[in-house]
């Protein structure tokens, strides 16, 4: 499996957000500032490599919708269906009647890309 893990902040020991991004530079970009914000964060590019990476058990999965094995609503319905206590958001450029499915299966919030960074942060770090 091909993560891209940033070095978690000083004192964290565990991962606070997974990013499932398929565009590898907005991943790392992603990754990169949520660790320079001091949230430790791995990103993973496809549906397979999120499923797996939800054994990490993140406290919130940033979820694009549109990945190349699948799409991110079935990353969603497992961590509703599993009653995972794991907080989702969907970034994404998908079209409207693929948000409105995602909606279907509660989210905490949805993003549209491009992302407000400041919206998504604040997000984040509220509990």
């Amino acid at each position: 499996m091909s993560l891209t893990q940033a070095q978690p902040a000083e004192g964290a020991t565990s991962v606070a957000a997974l990013v499932v991004e398929d565009d590898t530079a907005s991943r790392n970009a992603l990754v990169q500032i949520l660790t320079m914000r001091g949230i430790p964060a791995t990103g993973v590019g496809s549906r397979s490599q999120a499923m797996e990476a939800l054994a990490q058990k993140p406290a919130a999965v940033i979820l694009d919708l549109m990945l190349p094995d699948g799409n991110g609503i079935e990353v969603l319905k497992y961590v509703r269906e599993n009653s995972l206590n794991i907080r989702i958001a969907v970034l994404t450029g998908a079209d409207k009647p693929m948000i409105a499915q995602a909606e279907a299966l509660g989210p905490d919030a949805v993003f549209t890309k491009p992302v407000d960074l400041m919206q998504l942060l604040h997000w984040l770090k509220a509990a």
